[in-house]
């Protein structure tokens, strides 16, 4: 699994909404692109989800998680582009209102289980191999804690200069939602963001 995640210089992974969008660029947004088209499914949260406006599977198929009914109302369930749209949810009042939508294909999760090794295995299951996480700290920590997070890939956004590696490790480290980054990590600057790739600290190459 690979994560996908951007935050500002302060750290801040939202702007003043509630969305990324504001921390965001076009450099950015043409990474995340580029990296859905590189993997069978997305994973993300439905609170995300709805705070972006996500409303297109255009590049990859799209695995919200969420127990909330305001998930229902996403337009992202109406794809039309032929990628599916999976919801993973232990509340069984969303699955039983989901699986009336014939687009959406409905993940049981139980709860009292690790939340993200269910998914995983039942997105692999389901022929879903190449996995991008999309999340926000609550689900990206999930699956960190249970060593699923293979690779990151973090932009910095609105940054001035390129960081030097010393500088690279305490900013990841003074984020504790984020996987412990390692001697791994690789560094490159576009003039406005710094991009930031590591293996997590115990993931092998």
């Amino acid at each position: 699994m690979t994560l996908f995640h951007a935050v500002t210089l302060a750290g801040d992974y939202l702007d003043d909404s509630g969305s990324s969008r504001g921390i965001s660029n076009s450099a950015d947004l043409g990474l995340l692109l580029q990296a859905r088209s590189e993997n069978d499914v997305a994973v993300t949260g439905g609170g995300t989800a709805r705070a972006e406006k996500l409303n297109s599977t255009a590049r990859c198929s799209i695995c919200l998680v969420s127990n909330s009914l305001n998930t229902l109302s996403l337009p992202l369930l109406k794809p039309a582009e032929g990628h599916k749209v999976l919801l993973a949810s232990s509340n069984p009042s969303l699955l039983a209102a989901a699986s009336k939508q014939t687009v959406v294909e409905c993940i049981t999760l139980i709860d009292g289980l690790p939340l993200a090794k269910q998914l995983v295995e039942s997105l692999r299951s389901r022929g879903f191999k190449r996995i991008l996480l999309e999340g926000g700290p609550q689900l990206i920590q999930a699956f960190s804690s249970d060593g699923l997070i293979n690779e990151v890939h973090l932009t910095v956004t609105g940054s001035r200069s390129k960081m030097t590696l010393e500088e690279a490790h305490a900013f990841v480290g003074g984020i504790s939602y984020l996987p412990r980054s390692s001697d791994s990590l690789t560094l490159n600057f576009d003039g406005l963001n710094n991009y930031l790739v590591w293996l997590p600290s115990g993931v092998a190459a």
